[in-house]
């Protein structure tokens, strides 16, 4: 439907029939207002005829200073009365863009929430990051082993026949050997020998050095430990640690941390130094004793055992004892000793105390153990010899004799003519050779491969090697928790030989190491095996200058 505005102001009253489609034409000049009831779709276009081109703008004038006081706002005019919806009118050419109002005030925040926007398209891709760096690559597994060489064939068992030798040539005649010329029978005579002269005076002899200052010349080591010790379980034997050894020892060294070895035989001094402490209110004994060459009690020393009754704590004060006691033992190459103790009551301690400050003193030493050799003789060394006096000049030496005379040798008798060589036969031709064995020799045994000479060893509370016939010794061990005792290899040991040692045990089984096996500042010596049935790997290789069994390989818990 179309309505047309002229120029009539008189109200227009339109029936519409078709609410969706309702066009105004207005002619330029005239104003519109539209009431519409109900509220259709409408549509309304002015026309404002052809749009003239847009002028030439002005030069823009200067700027006035600006205000500084602000105008007051004029008041809003009446809303004139709602016009008569008009006819239609043609729809005139879009005019142009006017400008843009002032932005209006902000309304109040809205309390109910608006629905939400349509999703957004999505965004262009990102640029791929750069590639991270390569990770590092993983450890090369293993080379397996490898396998055995396959046996060789039998050689064939049927030879070619061998082709006739050659017919030998004549040998030539031998010339005749010319007569010897006779011997001298006669010898000349020997000249007289010429008289010896005078020996000359003997020079003096130097002063004697003085005596060196006494010094000892036997065996003897220091030890003693920083650590403080406690007992777990009351009336309970423990093995007493040293950690820590005077640099200059000689002959005695400490192994697995509590044995004291002794590298040559002799008589020895020893003596023990124990600080005992009591935290507990009443008074409490300790027990130390020698034990020599066993981990278990069939090792301990006859009438070497002492007690202590440690005092008790008072005024807030542990009590403090200190033990200590001297014997004079004969031992050999190889034993060692172990101080042993036990106690009452576990609040009985050896304990190293730390260093004073008020006045300032050293630390104190849980323990302290020395051991001396006993000599008949402790000289120092022999001073050094004096100057040797000067030599007395030499005689003269006696005249030469006359030589006689050299008798005369005999003539060479003529060597004879050698006899021509005989001429060479002619060498016979080759036989052919045999044709190939079609039948294959017998297959022969495997040789054994190097390093094979595992000896598996009695189930039993010890292993003994025999360095002879093991290049690995088993023992699948399934005795109750306790001491194994790990004995001297027997045998002929060479310089350099290896051995190992596989143990499965059942049970923990802590280790007495015979004195000929020996750990280092990097590996020492195990103490306890795996038990729960794992297998126990250890490596020794022997040092005939040392007489040692040296540890370089241990893997425990397959």
């Amino acid at each position: 439907m179309r309505v047309t505005v002229g120029a009539t102001s008189d109200p227009i009253v339109v029936g519409v029939t078709d609410q969706n489609n309702v066009v105004i034409d207005v002619n330029p000049g005239h104003q519109v207002s539209l009431e519409v009831v109900p509220q259709p779709r409408i549509e309304a276009r002015v026309d404002r005829g052809v749009l003239g081109p847009t002028g030439p703008t002005g030069a823009t004038g200067p700027t006035g200073a600006a205000s500084t006081v602000a105008g007051p706002t004029g008041p809003t005019g009446p809303t004139g009365a709602q016009g008569v919806q008009g006819v239609t009118g043609p729809t005139g050419p879009t005019g142009a863009t006017g400008d843009v109002g002032p932005t209006g005030p902000t309304g109040a925040a809205s309390t109910v929430a608006g629905p939400t926007g349509p999703q957004g398209n999505t965004g262009p891709t990102g640029a791929q990051g750069p590639t991270g760096p390569t990770g590092s690559t993983g450890a090369t597994g293993d080379t397996g082993p490898t396998g055995p060489t396959g046996p060789t064939g039998a050689a064939s068992t049927v030879a070619g026949p061998t082709g006739p030798t050659g017919p030998t040539g004549a040998q030539g005649d031998i010339g005749p050997t010319g007569p010897t010329g006779a011997a001298s029978t006669v010898a000349g005579p020997t000249g007289p020998t010429g008289s010896t002269g005078n020996t000359g005076p003997t020079g003096p002899t130097g002063a004697t050095g003085g005596t060196g200052a006494g010094g000892a010349l036997g065996y003897w080591g220091s030890f003693w430990s920083t650590a403080t010790q406690t007992a777990a379980a009351a009336n309970t034997p423990y093995s007493i640690t040293l950690n820590n050894a005077d640099p200059s020892n000689n002959g005695v060294s400490v192994v697995s941390n509590s044995r004291v070895t002794f590298a040559y035989a002799g008589v020895y001094s020893l003596t023990f130094s124990i600080q005992f402490t009591n935290s507990d209110t009443q008074i409490h004994d300790a027990n130390v004793w020698l034990r020599k060459n066993n981990a278990g009690s069939a090792g301990d020393v006859p009438d070497t055992d002492s007690k202590f009754s440690v005092i008790n704590s008072h005024g807030g004060v542990h009590g403090n004892v200190i033990g200590t006691v001297n014997f004079v033992l004969s031992l050999a190459a190889n034993d060692f000793i172990e101080l042993v103790w036990s106690t009452t009551n576990t609040q009985v301690s050896l304990e190293s105390l730390p260093a004073g400050t008020s006045p300032v003193s050293p630390r104190i030493p849980s323990v302290v153990f020395t051991a001396t050799q006993v000599m008949y003789t402790q000289v120092g060394p022999t001073g050094p010899t004096g100057s040797t006096g000067a030599t007395g000049a030499t005689g003269p030496t006696g005249a030469q004799g006359v030589a006689g005379p050299t008798g005369p040798t005999g003539s060479q008798g003529i060597q004879g003519p050698t006899g021509p060589t005989g001429d060479q036969g002619v060498a016979g031709p080759t036989g052919p050779t045999g044709a190939n064995s079609t039948v294959p020799g017998p297959t022969g045994p495997t040789g054994p491969i190097y390093g094979s000479r595992v000896v598996a060893v009695a189930d039993a509370t010890s292993i003994t090697m025999n360095a002879d016939t093991t290049d690995m010794a088993t023992q699948a061990n399934t005795q109750a928790a306790g001491t194994l005792t790990i004995n001297a290899p027997t045998g002929t040991l060479a310089n350099g030989q290896k051995i190992m040692l596989r143990l499965t045990s059942t049970n923990v089984q802590t280790f007495s190491w015979n004195a000929v096996f020996a750990g280092s500042t990097d590996l020492a010596l195990p103490t306890t095996s795996s038990g729960s049935g794992k297998e126990d790997y250890m490596g020794f290789i022997y040092d005939s200058t040392a007489t040692k069994w040296h540890m370089i390989a241990k893997n425990f818990g397959f």
